[in-house]
């Protein structure tokens, strides 16, 4: 692969969904954005267009690494560094076992671990419980 997203910007999807109808139609992005080449991995409906959950799993599968997401890089996360689409981000307390409302990157684990996006489709309940930062 000659550019994978890792190497560029991480998008939004506010910056992508052009007429703010709550999707990202194939017809708003750049054409030299890069996930116009996977765009049918995240077309779950094949309807031309990516809801936010789409848009989610796009964002863990191109951008996965903490690294990425934690861009002042002082080793936890804040909804500043989070795309407001981003499920991590929708469920930012569920996440924080430690309450500091900054997700480590044991906590991050946690989350990838637990289906990260698709973890989203569950009630809080859901998650493990038993697991604890070191």
């Amino acid at each position: 692969m000659e550019t994978t997203a890792a190497t560029t910007q991480r998008p939004t999807f506010e910056s992508l969904d052009a007429n703010r109808d709550g999707f990202v139609a194939r017809t708003e992005l750049p054409a030299d954005h890069a996930l116009g080449a996977t765009w049918a991995d995240y077309d779950a409906d094949n309807d031309a267009r990516l809801g936010r959950s789409d848009f989610d799993r796009y964002l863990l599968h191109e951008y996965p690494s903490f690294a990425d997401l934690d861009t002042n890089k002082d080793g936890t996360l804040t909804k500043a560094e989070l795309p407001s689409a981003h499920a991590l981000y929708q469920r930012f307390g569920s996440y924080d076992g430690d309450g500091d409302r900054k997700p480590s990157r044991s906590e991050f684990d946690a989350y990838v671990a637990g289906g990260g996006a698709l973890a989203a489709e569950h009630g809080p309940g859901d998650e493990p419980e038993e697991e604890e930062a070191e």
